[in-house]
C-alpha cells in the first residue's frame, strides 16, 4: 500500500482554537504499545437499574465488569493514492465509512470530499472550494446513511448533501444562528429533520473561560422542535508569559479538563454529557426528553508524577525548538498551566456512539498536550448502560472513531511525515461480549 502525501501549508498565525486545543506542539511522538490480552470478570462489580422521577437510571459501580483488554485491533488496510494527482490529499481531517464499505474523506486542504472503495483505492471526490451550489469553504467530517452523504461548511453555515455517485442532493443554509462555528455533527434522526451538535466556547483571543455543547433539532420546516445545553465547564485557564520582552495573560487550556460532548447515532439515539462525570443522559432526538441517564462510579484518576515530568519536558524542548515568539509564549502559559493541574483527571473528554450502540468514553491522556501518534484509551460502556472495562486503541493522531465494526483513525508516517488514514478491524477478548466482527 502506498502512503497518502499531504501538502504541507506553513506560515503563521494558523487558527489559534487548534493552537489551544492541541497545544501545538509538534515532532514529539509519544509511543504506547498496545498489550492484547483477554479480558477476565472483574472483581467487585455491581449493575443495577433503578427509577428516579420515572427515568430509568443504569447505574454501574465497583469497578469494570471486565479486567484486562476488551478488544484488540488487526490493521486491515490504508487509503493509498495512486498515480492520478487528484487521488493526493490535502490534511484529511477525517473519514466516514458507508454500509457498503467505501470510505468518505474529509480532504480538508482541497476543501472536497475524497471516496475510496472498500479496498482502500482512490476512486473519485465530489465538492470543491468555493462559494457556489456544492462546493465548500471548511468542509467538515461527512456523515453517510442510507445512500446519502452529508457534510457541514461551517464558513459558510450550509449543510450540503450528496449522493453517494456523487449527485449534489441539495445545498442549504444551517437553521438557527448565524454563529455555527465548531460544529461537532449534523444528522437528520427523522425525514427532514434536522439535529446540529455544536461545541460552544469563546473564540481567542476574547475572554472566555468556559465551554458547553449545544443541540438543536429543527422540524422539515425549519421551527425549532427542541434544544438543550450542557452545563458549562471551565475549560481554560490565563496564564501571564513573556513574549518579547512584553508581559501578555495568554488563554490556555487547562491540563486535564472535562470536555462536553454529544454523540449521536440513527439507531441508538443520543447522548450528552458536560463531560464531568459521572452521569451520561440520552433523549429522544425528536423530542428532547431525557429516556434514561447511566451513572458510572469509579475512583478519580490522579496526575501521576511521571505524566507530569513527561509533558514538561515535552513543552520546554518545543519552546527551545521555536523561534517564533508567539508561539514560545503560549506554550510556555501551557507550561505555567501544567504547574497547577488539578488534583483528579476527568472522567472522559470526549463521547462515541457506534453503531452496535457501544459507548466509547475517551479518557484524557497524553495526546491532549503532545500531537502525534499516541494512544488513546477509552471506557466502554454497554448499550444498557453497564461499564464493561478498558480499551487502548493504537497510537495515531488526533482522530480516532469506531465506525461499522471497524476503527477508523488517521496517523503521522514516522519515516516520511505523510499523514496515513488507517482501517482496523475490531475484535473482542470477552466471550460473551457481542461486538460486530
Amino acid at each position: 500500500m502506498s502512503i497518502l502525501k499531504e501538502s504541507v501549508q506553513s506560515g503563521f498565525p494558523v487558527a489559534a482554537l487548534t493552537f489551544l486545543r492541541y497545544s501545538l506542539l509538534t515532532g514529539i511522538l509519544a509511543v504506547v504499545s498496545l498489550v492484547a490480552c483477554s479480558a477476565d470478570r472483574g472483581g467487585d462489580h455491581a449493575f443495577t437499574i433503578v427509577s428516579e422521577e420515572g427515568i430509568p437510571v443504569a447505574l454501574s459501580t465497583g469497578g469494570p465488569l471486565y479486567e484486562g483488554e476488551l478488544f484488540t485491533y488487526d490493521l486491515l488496510l490504508v487509503l493509498a493514492e495512486d498515480e492520478r494527482e487528484e487521488s493526493l490529499l490535502n490534511r484529511p481531517s477525517g473519514f466516514t465509512m458507508d454500509e457498503s464499505g467505501r470510505f468518505y474523506v474529509a480532504d480538508t486542504g482541497n476543501d472536497r470530499i475524497a471516496v475510496f472503495d472498500s479496498e482502500g483505492r482512490y476512486e473519485r471526490s465530489f465538492g470543491r472550494q468555493g462559494q457556489g451550489p456544492g462546493e465548500f469553504a471548511s468542509v467538515g467530517i461527512p456523515e453517510v446513511h442510507d445512500g446519502i452523504v452529508t457534510a457541514v461548511d461551517g464558513s459558510r453555515h450550509r449543510i450540503i448533501r450528496y449522493r453517494t455517485d456523487g449527485t449534489l442532493l441539495d445545498d442549504r443554509r444551517l437553521p438557527g444562528s448565524d454563529l455555527v462555528s465548531n460544529v461537532r455533527t449534523f444528522a437528520e434522526p427523522a425525514p427532514g429533520h434536522s439535529l446540529l451538535h455544536r461545541f460552544e466556547t469563546a473564540v481567542w483571543p476574547a475572554q472566555g473561560d468556559d465551554a458547553a455543547v449545544t443541540v438543536t433539532v429543527w422540524s422539515a420546516g425549519g421551527d425549532t422542535l427542541w434544544s438543550h445545553t450542557t452545563e458549562r465547564v471551565l475549560l481554560w485557564t490565563h496564564e501571564s508569559v513573556s513574549v518579547e520582552g512584553e508581559e501578555m495573560e495568554l488563554m490556555t487550556s487547562i491540563p486535564f479538563a472535562p470536555y462536553p460532548d454529544a454523540a449521536f447515532s440513527p439507531v441508538h439515539g443520543l447522548v450528552m454529557s458536560s463531560g464531568t462525570g459521572p452521569e451520561l443522559e440520552c433523549r429522544d432526538p425528536l423530542t428532547g426528553n431525557i429516556t434514561r441517564r447511566i451513572r458510572l462510579e469509579f475512583p478519580p484518576e490522579v496526575p501521576t508524577d511521571d505524566e507530569r515530568q513527561l509533558i514538561q519536558s515535552a513543552l520546554r524542548e518545543q519552546i527551545e525548538a521555536s523561534d517564533i515568539p508567539l508561539l514560545q509564549g503560549m506554550l510556555e502559559a501551557q507550561r505555567k498551566a501544567c504547574d497547577n493541574m488539578p488534583d483528579t483527571k476527568a472522567a472522559w473528554t470526549n463521547i462515541h456512539l457506534d453503531e452496535a450502540g457501544y459507548l466509547w468514553l475517551r479518557l484524557p491522556d497524553f495526546s491532549d498536550f503532545i500531537p502525534g501518534n499516541t494512544a488513546v484509551t477509552y471506557r466502554i460502556v454497554s448499550p444498557e448502560g453497564e461499564y464493561l472495562g478498558r480499551t487502548t486503541v493504537p497510537p495515531s493522531d488526533q482522530f480516532r472513531d469506531p465506525c461499522r465494526g471497524r476503527l477508523l483513525l488517521r496517523r503521522e508516517n514516522e519515516e516520511t511525515g505523510a499523514i496515513e488514514l488507517c482501517v482496523y478491524s475490531i475484535r473482542t477478548q470477552v466471550r460473551e461480549l457481542a461486538y460486530p466482527e
